[in-house]
C-alpha cells in the first residue's frame, strides 16, 4: 500500500495526509481540489497541469467550496456598475482575482471559453491580478461566470470599493498627458534651436532665427498653459492662504521666462529661451510623476467598502431577495450564511451565532450570541445561517463611524515640513534679491535691468530644490517597494525618519494568525485516541477545533455520528462507539488547577465521561522579532496594544523586555485614544497593525504601517503597507528613512551653495539669461544624480543586502 502521508496533492501540491482523496489514480488533499480536476478533465483541459506542476490553489477552510449562489449578481443596477462595456448582448467586465499566481493560472483563465461557450474572450493582467472577460449575455450571465470562477477556486473579489475605483483612474492620467505635451514640445524646440546653437559665433540668419523663434513660441504655448497649470494653481492657492511654497518661485520663473522670451522674439533680439522653459517644466513633471507612480494599484485609504459584500440577502414577505448594501434600511431582516460578514449593527432574531470579531476587535476567539443579543458590523458568522434585524444603516454602524473618525488636528497635518521651512525663506529671499537687482540696474543701466532680473530668477530658480524631495523620497519609495514596504506618498519617508516611539498590535501583527502552538497536557495519547479527537474536531469550523485538527494531521479520520456543536461550550459526537467531547472546562465540569493560566486557550477532552487532558493553544510569533527589538529600542520605547486577553503577558515580556508597555482587552476606540494620548504628550508614534480594529489608531498615529500577507488584499487605511515576509526588515526601512532625510539636507546645502554662487554673477549683470538657462537644468541634473546615487549607495548597506 502506498504511504500517502507526504504525498503531494496533484492539484495544489499540499500534503494529502493519511486519508487522501483518490480519483482517477491521483491523490488530492480535499474534495475541492478533486472537483476542480474533474471539471478540467471533463473539458479536456489537462494542459493546466503540464505548464507547471501542482499549479492549483488549495481550498482553505475560509474558501471551501460551499457552492455559493451569487444570486445578488442578478441585480440589474449592480450589473451596470460592474461591467466595463455593453452593446446589445455583448458584455465585458474586469475582475480582480487574488488567487492568480502562475503561468498555469493565466492559461486556464484565458481559456474560459472552453468551459462556457457564452464567453468569447478572456485576457489576464498578471501584474494587477485581473482578468477581463467578454461574453454573450444571451448565452451566459455574469452570475454564471462568477460561479464558474468560484468553482475553479478563482473567485473574484467584488467589493463596493472596487466598483467605485474606476472613476479615479482617469484623474491619474492627466500628469502623463502633461509630461507627453512637455516632452513633445521640448524635443521639437531643441531640434529647431539646433541651427542657432551650431551657428552661435557667426549667428543664424535673422529671418531664419525669427521664424524658428515664432515656431518655438507656438510649441511652448501648450506647455505654459496646460503642462504647468498645476504649479500656477498651487502657487495661487497657497498665496491665498498666506503660504509661500516652492511652487511660487517656480510659477514666477515660468511666467517671467515666457514673457522675456516673447519680448526677445518680438523685438528680433534672440530666439528666446523656450527650449529651457520647456525642459524646465518637463523635468519638474518627471520628478512629480516619479514620486507618484510607485504602486498605483495599492489603496491606502480603504474604508468599510473594501471589506463588506456588494449585496446581501434580505427577507421580505417570506421570500429571499438580493439587495445592494446601500439599499439596506433600519428594520430590515437579513439572512447571514456561514462565513459571511455582518454588514451593519443589528439584533439576532433567529439561529445560533458564533461570530468571529478578530478583524474588528483583535480578539481571536469567536463569541456566541443568542436570539435577542446585539451583533455588530464586521463580525463573521462561523456557524449555520442566522437572521438579524438591522438597527442602523451601514453608514451609521459603529464600525463605519470608527473608520470615519479622525482628529481634525491630526499631528501629521501640523508638521512643519523641511521643504516648507526652506521654501518660505528661499522664496522671500529670491524675490527680494531679484527686485533689488531690477531697481539697482534701472538706476545704473536700464538696458541691462531686465536681463539681470531674469537671470537672477533663472539661475536661482528653485528647480534643484524642487527636484530634491521627489527624487530622494521617490527613489527611497522604489527601493522600499522592491523589498516589500509600500508607501502612500513620498513624505511618509520623513515621517518614518522622525518617529520616537513604536506601537505594535499583537494579534496578527506580532503573532502568526494561521500558525498556533498546540501542546497536549496529560499522559501521551494513544493512536486510537488521536483518531477519535481528530475525527470529532474536523467537523467544527471553530478556530480552536481547527488548530487541534491541524496538530493531529497524522491520524486517520473516522466517521462521526450525532455530531453537535454547542455555542461557547464545545462539541460532541460518537466515534467508533465512543462518546467524545471537546470543549471548555466549565461545560465539562472539570476543576482547573490553579497553576494553569485561566486565560490560556484550552480544549479539554473527555471520552465516555472520563477526563483525558487538554490541548493548550498559544500563538506563534513572527521570525526575526527578537533581533529587531534591540534596534527599535534605540529609536524609542516599545508599546503593545491588543484586543486579546493578557494570557501571553509573560511571553511578551520575555520576548520584548520588561520595560515594554503592554495593554490588553482594548477596543478599537481604546487603541485610537491610546495613540492620541501619546501624541498629546509630544511623542511621534509609529503604529503597526493589521486589522480593522487598528484602523483608527493607524490614522491617528504620526506614521501608520499596515501589515498584510497580500498587499493587494485586505489592509486598513494607513501611510504604508508592509508585506508579512518583510516584517523582519522593519528596522532597515527605518534606518534608510533617516539616511534619506540626511541626503535631502545635503542636497539642499549643495543647491543653496550653487544658487549663492550663481547669484553673485547674475546680480552683477555679467551672467546672460542664456548661460543661466544652461546652468539651470545642469544644476537639476546634478542634484538628481547626487540624490539617487546616494540613496542607492546607502540602501546597499541597510536594505539591499
Amino acid at each position: 500500500m502506498v504511504d500517502s502521508k507526504n504525498m503531494p496533492c496533484f492539484h495544489c501540491g499540499e500534503a494529502c495526509g493519511t486519508v487522501p482523496v483518490i480519483y482517477d489514480g491521483k491523490y488530492f488533499c480535499c474534495n475541492g481540489c478533486k472537483a476542480v480536476y474533474q471539471l478540467l478533465n471533463q473539458n479536456n483541459m489537462q494542459q493546466y497541469y503540464t505548464i507547471m506542476e501542482t499549479p492549483g490553489v488549495k481550498f482553505t477552510p475560509e474558501h471551501r467550496p460551499l457552492k455559493k449562489s451569487f444570486s445578488w449578481l442578478k441585480n440589474e443596477e449592480l450589473i451596470e456598475k460592474l461591467i466595463d462595456f455593453k452593446q446589445d448582448s455583448i458584455y465585458r467586465a474586469t475582475f480582480y482575482i487574488p488567487a492568480i499566481h502562475c503561468s498555469s493560472c493565466i492559461w486556464l483563465l484565458e481559456n474560459l471559453e472552453r468551459l462556457d461557450d457564452g464567453i468569447s474572450r478572456s485576457v489576464v493582467n498578471f501584474v494587477k491580478k485581473e482578468v477581463t472577460i467578454t461574453w454573450n449575455n444571451e448565452k451566459t450571465t455574469l452570475q454564471q461566470i462568477v460561479q464558474l470562477l468560484a468553482d475553479l477556486n478563482y473567485e473574484p473579489e467584488i467589493t463596493l470599493e472596487a466598483m467605485s475605483r474606476s472613476g479615479k483612474r482617469k484623474e491619474n492620467r492627466r500628469i502623463i498627458y502633461q509630461i507627453g505635451v512637455a516632452g513633445f514640445a521640448f524635443s521639437n524646440i531643441m531640434l529647431l534651436s539646433l541651427p542657432d546653437y551650431l551657428a552661435h559665433r557667426e549667428g543664424l540668419e535673422l529671418s531664419f532665427r525669427n521664424f524658428f523663434g515664432w515656431i518655438n513660441l507656438l510649441l511652448v504655448l501648450p506647455v505654459v498653459i496646460y503642462s504647468a497649470r498645476d504649479y500656477y494653481e498651487s502657487a495661487i492657492g497657497n498665496l491665498r492662504k498666506g503660504v509661500l511654497n516652492l511652487d511660487v518661485p517656480i510659477a514666477i520663473g515660468i511666467i517671467t521666462l515666457f514673457i522675456q522670451s516673447i519680448y526677445e522674439v518680438s523685438a528680433a533680439i534672440s530666439p528666446g529661451y523656450f527650449d529651457s522653459l520647456a525642459g524646465f517644466v518637463f523635468f519638474l513633471l518627471i520628478g512629480r510623476w516619479y514620486q507618484g507612480r510607485t504602486y498605483h494599484a495599492l489603496s491606502f485609504e480603504r474604508d468599510y467598502k473594501s471589506y463588506f459584500p456588494v449585496a446581501v440577502t434580505r427577507l421580505k414577505g417570506g421570500n429571499e431577495e438580493s439587495v445592494l448594501l446601500k439599499d439596506i434600511a433600519k428594520g430590515d431582516l437579513l439572512l447571514i450564511h456561514n462565513l459571511e460578514l455582518i454588514p451593519s449593527d443589528g439584533i439576532l432574531i433567529d439561529g445560533e451565532a458564533i461570530i468571529n470579531y478578530s478583524f474588528v476587535t483583535g480578539e481571536s476567539i469567536p463569541v456566541s450570541k443568542r436570539a435577542g443579543d446585539e451583533v455588530y458590523a464586521g463580525g463573521r458568522q462561523t456557524g449555520g445561517a442566522i437572521v438579524i434585524e438591522i438597527k442602523e444603516e451601514v453608514e451609521q454602524s459603529k464600525l463605519t463611524r470608527l473608520w470615519n473618525q479622525r482628529n481634525d488636528d491630526h499631528p501629521k497635518q501640523g508638521i512643519v515640513r523641511m521643504v516648507d521651512f526652506v521654501s518660505r525663506r528661499f522664496t522671500l529671499g529670491l524675490l527680494l534679491v531679484a527686485l533689488l537687482t531690477l531697481i539697482g540696474w534701472l538706476l545704473i543701466d536700464p538696458g541691462r535691468a531686465m536681463i539681470a532680473f531674469v537671470s537672477v530668477l533663472i539661475v536661482a530658480c528653485p528647480c534643484a530644490l524642487a527636484l530634491t524631495l521627489p527624487f530622494t523620497y521617490g527613489t527611497t519609495m522604489q527601493i522600499f517597494g522592491r523589498r516589500g514596504l509600500f508607501l502612500r506618498e513620498s513624505m511618509v519617508v520623513e515621517s518614518l525618519a522622525n518617529i520616537d516611539v513604536v506601537v505594535f498590535d499583537k494579534t496578527g501583527t506580532l503573532t502568526l494568525a494561521d500558525d498556533r502552538k498546540v501542546h497536549w497536557e496529560g499522559s501521551p495519547l494513544t493512536g486510537t485516541e488521536r483518531q477519535l479527537i481528530r475525527s470529532l474536531c474536523r467537523n467544527s469550523v471553530h478556530p480552536l477545533s481547527q488548530a487541534v485538527t491541524g496538530y493531529l494531521t497524522d491520524s486517520e479520520v473516522l466517521p462521526v455520528i450525532n455530531f453537535r456543536e454547542l455555542s461557547a461550550r464545545g462539541i460532541l459526537g460518537i466515534v467508533k462507539d465512543v462518546e467524545v467531547r471537546a470543549g471548555s472546562s466549565t461545560w465539562l465540569e472539570i476543576p482547573v488547577d490553579e497553576l494553569i493560566n485561566r486565560n490560556v486557550s484550552a480544549v479539554h477532552i473527555m471520552f465516555d465521561g472520563y477526563y483525558r487532558g487538554f490541548f493548550s493553544i498559544g500563538n506563534s510569533y513572527r521570525t526575526g522579532l527578537d533581533l529587531m527589538i534591540p534596534h527599535l529600542k534605540k529609536m524609542g520605547p516599545i508599546h503593545v496594544i491588543s484586543g486579546d486577553n493578557d494570557a501571553e503577558r509573560a511571553t511578551l515580556q520575555h520576548l520584548l523586555g520588561r520595560d515594554t508597555s503592554l495593554s490588553f482587552d482594548m477596543s478599537p476606540s481604546d487603541k485610537l485614544h491610546y495613540i492620541r494620548n501619546l501624541t498629546k504628550n509630544g511623542l511621534k508614534p509609529l503604529m503597526i497593525g493589521d486589522g480593522l480594529n487598528d484602523a483608527g489608531a493607524l490614522k491617528e498615529a504620526y506614521a501608520g504601517i499596515s501589515l498584510a500577507d497580500d498587499v493587494y488584499h485586505f489592509s486598513p487605511a494607513s501611510d504604508a503597507i508592509i508585506e508579512a515576509k518583510s516584517f523582519n526588515r522593519l528596522v532597515d526601512f527605518l534606518y534608510l528613512s533617516k539616511r534619506a532625510l540626511s541626503i535631502v539636507r545635503m542636497s539642499f546645502f549643495i543647491s543653496i551653495t550653487y544658487n549663492v554662487i550663481g547669484l553673485a554673477f547674475a546680480i552683477r549683470g555679467v551672467l546672460s539669461p542664456v548661460i543661466a538657462a544652461i546652468l539651470m537644468p545642469l544644476s537639476s541634473v546634478t542634484v538628481v544624480v547626487f540624490v539617487t546615487g546616494m540613496v542607492h549607495l546607502v540602501a546597499r548597506r541597510f536594505v539591499l543586502k
